[in-house]
């Protein structure tokens, strides 16, 4: 019977977490721009709360995203070794 190896999943990166967290953030003022401008867009309407509120939910997973990315990024940083040290056993110290 084959048995299949779980794929190796790729390690996040710490700048995409800080990609994620600045869209997250420009979401974040895009969706206050949206509530609370009235001039610019027309008065308060349903669409419009329900627009600034799923844009500002949007906003808030991506930074949390980003955030999270970022610390299981600094969490593996010393797990993992690329450079091939440490593969072999050391040898006894006489």
């Amino acid at each position: 019977m084959l048995s299949r190896r779980p794929p190796i999943e790729r390690p996040p990166s710490k700048i995409a977490g800080a990609v994620y967290a600045i869209i997250g953030f420009f979401a974040l003022c895009v969706a206050a721009f949206v509530l609370l401008y009235q001039g610019v867009l027309g008065p308060v309407t349903n669409f419009r709360t329900g627009f600034g509120i799923v844009i500002a939910l949007y906003g808030l997973f991506r930074i949390y995203t980003g955030i999270t990315m970022i610390r299981k990024a600094n969490r593996m940083k010393g797990s993992l070794q690329l450079d091939g040290s440490g593969q072999e056993p050391k040898p006894p110290v006489a």
